[in-house]
């Protein structure tokens, strides 16, 4: 049978996750502009081609 985890042992747990969770987001902010912007700046780079944005094909 498994002791429970002493209180503090719980503290630290908790503050590694927090640490890991505030670091995740702050690289999806990062790299929200990047790929929310992918689509459309690859389309302008080939004007001639008819190329899907994501949304719709350009023309």
């Amino acid at each position: 049978m498994h002791a429970a985890a002493s209180p503090a042992t719980h503290r630290t747990l908790l503050t590694q996750l927090h640490v890991q969770l505030g670091n995740f987001l702050a690289s999806v902010v990062r790299s929200r502009t990047f790929y929310g912007t992918l689509a459309d700046t690859i389309c302008e780079e080939y004007p001639d081609r008819r190329c899907w944005n994501g949304e719709r094909v350009g023309e």
